[in-house]
């Protein structure tokens, strides 16, 4: 129920939103130009993490940022690659309980927005996991999902919308 719940406020945010604006970071944080068309600046690594409310590692590397801004809720949607070994730090700094899932994904393609980067019904095998904050002031709800191959780096992908 709240993963239907979930889905449809994401679904709400991302089409009534008119402005958003999307950005990539580098390996080392710095901002660059985004594949995305946007009229909007780009977006520095800690206004991610405050929007995401997710501290993230410093070995991040390929950070795509898709944010939407106005409608019900803002949202921001990442998309990044960490070391195997950082991942589990990175769920619990999260909030999210271990393990994650193996079977149910808190996480589909769809945007409301066309982004090239974002294509989480792609990854197999994953795991994943849903919060809600409802104790949060401003309450909020993250999605994560992330690769679980055994490769040096997991690609992850976390959407977080306001409640």
């Amino acid at each position: 129920m709240k993963q239907s719940w979930l889905i449809g406020v994401a679904a709400g945010v991302a089409v009534l939103a008119a402005a958003g604006l999307s950005s990539c970071l580098g390996e080392k944080g710095e901002t660059m130009s985004s594949p995305a068309k946007s009229s909007s600046p780009p977006i520095q690594r800690s206004e991610v993490e405050k929007r995401a409310r997710l501290r993230l590692p410093d070995s991040v590397r390929n950070l795509q940022v898709h944010g939407i801004e106005g409608g019900i809720d803002d949202a921001i949607y990442l998309r990044f690659e960490v070391p195997a070994g950082e991942l589990p730090k990175l769920v619990t700094d999260a909030g999210l309980t271990q393990p994650l899932s193996s079977t149910q994904r808190f996480l589909r393609n769809y945007t409301g927005s066309e982004l090239a980067w974002w294509h989480p019904d792609a990854v197999e095998p994953f795991q994943s996991g849903n919060l809600i904050r409802d104790d949060a002031r401003p309450r909020y709800a993250l999605s994560m999902l992330a690769s679980s191959a055994d490769a040096p780096w997991q690609t992850v992908y976390v959407f977080v919308t306001g409640l």
